[in-house]
C-alpha cells in the first residue's frame, strides 16, 4: 500500500527502523509502541466510546454471532480471484469485522495485505492489541494512503459516505459492503417503532460504481439482553432510542434476534 502525508498530499517514506513514516515536507508520523501509526500527530484525536464499549462490541463482533456473514464475505472476495489483494478496511466502530474476516480468509489459504484507518484512539489501541494488521489512527477525511492504493475497500456495517474512500480505490477496484436488511435487528426495533413495518431494501451507491453480485444472510442468534444492547449502540439507528425503550430492552428475550444483511460487491468503473 502506498502512503500519502495527510497534511500536504505527498508521498510518504517509511523508516525502516521505527517504522514511522515521513515526507520530504519534514511531517512526521510515528508508530504507537503498541502497533499502530499515529496521523493525527499533535492533534489529540476524539474517543466516541469508552474503552469499556469497546471491549463489549469487540466481543460481539468476534464472538461468533456474525460468523454467516464474514463467510459469505470471504466466499464473495475469492470469487474476485484477487492475488494478494491490498485492502483498505473502513468500519469505523466495526473494525473487528474486517479482523475476522482477514482471519476467515487466511484459515482458507489467502493473502491479504490490509489497513484499517480508525478515528478513536481507544479503538486505535484496542484492535493493534487484539491482533488487527496495518491500523491507522487518522482523520477519516484525509486519509494517508495514495490516490488509487487499494485493490479493495471494505464497508463492512458502515454507510458509504464521503469522496475519500473512493479516492483511495483504484480504477476497475472493488468495494466489498456489507449493509444491513430489512429485517436486521427486528426485535430490537419493535421496542423502538411503534409502527413498524417491513419496508424493501435500497442502497445508494456512487454512480461510478456497478454492483456485480449482491447476495442475502440471513440467521438468528441467541443474545442476552445486555448483547442485545450492544448491538443497539452498534445500530446507526441506536441514538434514537430513549431511557424508558432502553430499560425495557433490558428486560426482553432475545433468543431468537434476526441477523439481516446484504453482502454487495461493487466494481468502480
Amino acid at each position: 500500500m502506498k502512503f500519502q502525508c495527510p497534511i500536504c498530499r505527498a508521498a510518504l517514506h517509511q523508516h525502516q527502523e521505527s517504522q514511522g513514516w515521513y515526507c520530504d515536507a519534514k511531517h512526521h508520523f510515528d508508530r504507537h509502541e503498541k502497533g499502530y501509526w499515529n496521523f493525527f500527530g499533535a492533534k489529540k484525536p476524539q474517543n466516541a466510546d469508552s474503552r469499556q464499549a469497546l471491549r463489549a462490541r469487540q466481543f460481539m463482533l468476534l464472538g461468533g454471532h456474525f460468523a454467516p456473514a464474514i463467510e459469505a464475505l470471504a466466499t464473495e472476495l475469492e470469487g474476485l480471484n484477487l492475488d494478494s489483494p491490498e485492502c483498505v478496511n473502513l468500519g469505523q466502530g466495526n473494525a473487528w469485522l474486517g479482523k475476522a474476516l482477514i482471519d476467515v480468509l487466511q484459515c482458507r489459504g489467502h493473502s491479504i495485505a490490509s489497513v484499517s484507518p480508525l478515528e478513536s484512539e481507544n479503538e486505535a489501541f484496542a484492535a493493534a492489541k487484539a491482533g488487527l494488521p496495518g491500523v491507522c489512527l487518522t482523520g477519516l477525511k484525509s486519509l494517508p494512503f495514495a490516490t488509487e492504493a487499494a485493490d479493495m475497500v471494505w464497508l463492512l456495517d458502515t454507510l458509504p459516505k464521503g469522496l475519500e474512500w473512493q479516492r483511495v480505490l483504484k480504477q476497475g477496484g472493488y468495494a466489498l459492503l456489507l449493509a444491513a436488511g430489512p429485517r436486521h435487528l427486528w426485535q430490537l426495533k419493535e421496542f423502538v417503532y411503534s409502527d413498524l413495518s417491513e419496508k424493501p431494501f435500497s442502497f445508494e451507491l456512487p454512480k461510478s460504481f456497478e454492483v456485480v453480485r449482491s447476495e442475502t444472510v440471513a440467521w438468528t442468534v441467541s443474545v442476552s439482553a445486555e448483547d442485545a444492547l450492544v448491538l443497539l449502540d452498534m445500530a446507526p439507528w441506536g441514538w434514537r432510542v430513549k431511557e424508558a425503550q432502553r430499560k425495557a430492552i433490558a428486560r426482553g428475550d432475545f433468543s431468537a434476534l434476526e441477523m439481516d444483511y446484504r453482502v454487495i460487491v461493487a466494481r468502480k468503473g
